[in-house]
């Protein structure tokens, strides 16, 4: 929870940082049910990050003192000194100052932005769409919430899955089919997306891991946001809902490098297409593209690039532009809604609100798993031990490693938790003379491949106001036009593959204060993968340019 003194730091920090223009409503935050959820569900060393942050922006102005300037606290001072102040740890050539601004402005833009009087000013309107698409029954007994079991509750089966992602949820229906008796653990809770109406602050304190505030480390480099599910069906409920197949040139580089068999691009032909019957994957069709994703398809012409629609998992989609926050139709065909009902049509069960913490093992055999039962509001209200016969571990690439490490098992190599790879990506956005509206389509629908042999894919996207407002350099005036421009706005994504930037999951001591009990990110992007991300946003801004008839 976020205390009224540093809230109010917060609120003069927002007030120079989006000046009132034209239509734009004046600064105001409030505290409301959401907020609290949001910060209660950040990590504690986020928490603090921010409080330390908002410490020193409001202690700052005393050391005007050294330049015989009458000290202050941040907070009395007027609306442009502190625009000055606030611009000055933006241009600063220290980098922990940078990280203060960046950290105090992601703040206070999206709670401003999130305000409905702020989304009527710009003209975002959120569509929820009109009625649910069917996807296959769920057997609702099979999907069994942790706080109505009691508290302590032993799970027995053939096989368990920690995790019911991408991964877990796979796992599950494939071996339920062949007649294995499958249980799976899963930290969060069934998503209940129409209820969550595509808002952000609805939805990131319920289906994003740490409220959407996982960041890697790094101790000269910014922090990379990594925002993955923590729901029934993991990240799936919250991504975009893009299905690459794994390259042909990966494949081949497990098959000669790490003597993997059977992963040749000839022999995992026909485990995609299974996989793509399920999901419905296809192409996005032209009418769900947009009008902001087409100026993209329009520069890209102009300067001869090649482009293609993305394949999506997709039913019956509507383009609510709503992707990230849960489809609210059900039109992404998420975990939840594909391979999870039918794992459970085959006998497969779902424990809910269940977060694996340790694991027992003799000699060189896994027997017990046990962990923590969980209420909605994330409170311990009990504890499970499960045995079995085969243990899945399907919990992503951030906390398997982590769940591995901090119960020292599997890593006589010494290499778990090593060679992270994110696939980083920054956001351009180019505003042009004619309402696009972004929002109305898929957010992901055309990708520019002319560039993919570098490891560059440059793709078309849309956020909504809180994280395109929270997601630049921009402050004051500037600032405030942006917002007024949102609807004239197109953005692209451009996601580089790794050459020599390298990640590690670590798992520090549990008697370490705040950070003993959360998995830690370090990363570094190499200079390789530095000039391609440059490379990929000047052909972007090229791109732009074609589209809009501009001279470079």
């Amino acid at each position: 929870m976020i205390s009224e003194k540093r809230l109010k730091i917060l609120k003069k920090a927002g007030e120079a940082l989006i000046p009132p223009e034209d239509s734009l409503p004046e600064y105001s935050v409030e505290v409301d049910e959401r907020v609290e959820k949001l910060f209660r569900r950040m990590p504690p060393h986020i928490r603090l990050v921010v409080n330390i942050a908002l410490t020193f922006l409001q202690l700052l102005p005393i050391l005007r003192v050294f330049k015989l300037k009458r000290p202050a606290f941040f907070t009395s001072l007027d609306v442009s000194e502190r625009r000055s102040l606030l611009e000055g740890l933006r241009e600063s050539r220290f980098f922990v100052f940078r990280m203060v601004f960046i950290l105090i402005k992601l703040f206070a833009v999206v709670l401003y932005a999130s305000k409905k009087e702020v989304e009527k000013a710009i003209g975002y309107s959120v569509n929820t769409g009109s009625k649910k698409i069917p996807s296959p029954d769920i057997v609702r007994e099979n999907i069994i919430e942790g706080y109505q079991v009691g508290r302590d509750f032993k799970i027995q089966c053939d096989i368990l899955v920690i995790g019911s992602g991408a991964g877990g949820a796979v796992v599950a229906k494939e071996l339920a089919e062949r007649g294995f008796d499958v249980a799976v653990v899963e930290e969060g809770f069934m998503p209940e997306c129409d209820k969550l109406g595509g808002e952000m602050l609805n939805v990131t304190p319920e289906l994003y891991r740490d409220a959407g505030m996982t960041f890697t480390v790094g101790l000269s480099q910014p922090s990379i946001l990594l925002p993955t599910g923590i729901t029934l069906g993991g990240t799936t409920v919250v991504n975009e809902g893009t299905c690459f197949r794994t390259p042909d040139g990966v494949l081949e580089r497990w098959s000669s490098d790490l003597n993997l068999e059977g992963v040749e691009p000839k022999a995992m032909e026909k485990y995609f297409r299974r996989v793509e019957r399920t999901l419905n994957v296809h192409p996005v069709s032209v009418n769900l593209i947009g009008k902001a994703a087409m100026k993209v398809a329009e520069g890209a012409e102009k300067l001869g690039y090649s482009y293609y629609p993305l394949y999506k998992n997709t039913s019956g989609c509507e383009g609510l532009g709503l992707c990230e926050f849960c489809c609210p139709i059900d039109a992404k065909k998420a975990m939840h809604i594909s391979y999870i009902p039918l794992a459970t049509q085959n006998g497969a069960r779902f424990y809910t609100g269940f977060r694996a913490k340790w694991i027992e093992f003799r000699g060189k055999r896994i027997t017990k798993v046990g962990g923590e039962i969980l209420n909605r509001e994330g409170q311990i209200v009990g504890r499970f031990v499960a045995e079995f016969k085969i243990l899945v571990i399907a919990a992503g690439a951030i906390h398997t490693p982590y769940l591995l490490l901090k119960n020292g098992i599997a890593n006589s190599s010494g290499m778990v938790g090593k060679n992270l790879r994110i696939h980083p990506a920054i956001a351009v956005m180019g505003i042009f003379d004619e309402t696009l509206n972004g929002w109305e389509g898929m957010s992901q629908s055309l990708a520019v491949k002319e560039f993919a042999d570098e490891g560059i894919i440059l793709e078309t996207t849309f956020a909504p106001p809180p994280l395109a407002m929270a997601g630049n350099w921009l402050a004051g005036k500037e600032l405030s036009e942006l917002f007024l421009n949102y609807r004239k706005a197109s953005m692209v994504g451009v996601m580089i593959g790794e050459d020599d930037s390298r990640g590690k999951v670590m798992a520090l001591p549990n008697f370490l204060p705040l950070v003993g009990k959360t998995p830690i990110v370090q990363y570094k992007l190499g200079m390789k993968d530095v000039q391609k991300a440059v490379k990929g946003l000047v052909e972007t801004c090229r791109i732009y340019f074609a589209a809009g008839d501009v001279s470079e």
